[in-house]
C-alpha cells in the first residue's frame, strides 16, 4: 500500500510537467495576447494610434497560436471590432 501511494505521489510532477506541455501553452498564448490588448487600450487612450494597430495585431498573431478554445475566438473578434 505504502508503495502504491509514493508511486502515485511521484506521478504529480510528470502530470504537471504535461499539462506545461500541451494546454498550458495555450492558456500562456492567451494571457499574453490578453496583456497585449491591455497595453493597445492604453495605446489608444494615450492618442497613439499607430502603437494600438501595432499591439492589436500583436495580439492576434500571439491568438493564432491559441486558437483551439472558443476564449481566443472571443477575444479575436474583441480585437478585430477594436481595430
Amino acid at each position: 500500500m505504502r508503495l502504491f501511494l509514493v508511486l502515485c505521489w511521484m506521478t504529480i510532477p510528470l502530470l504537471a510537467w504535461a499539462y506545461h506541455v500541451g494546454p498550458g501553452q495555450q492558456n500562456l498564448a492567451l494571457d499574453d495576447a490578453s496583456h497585449q490588448v491591455k497595453q493597445a487600450k492604453r495605446f489608444e487612450s494615450e492618442q497613439d494610434f499607430g502603437a494600438a494597430v501595432n499591439a492589436y495585431g500583436e495580439a492576434l498573431s500571439l491568438l493564432h497560436e491559441a486558437n483551439q478554445s472558443n476564449q481566443a475566438t472571443s477575444q479575436h473578434f474583441e480585437i478585430r471590432l477594436a481595430m
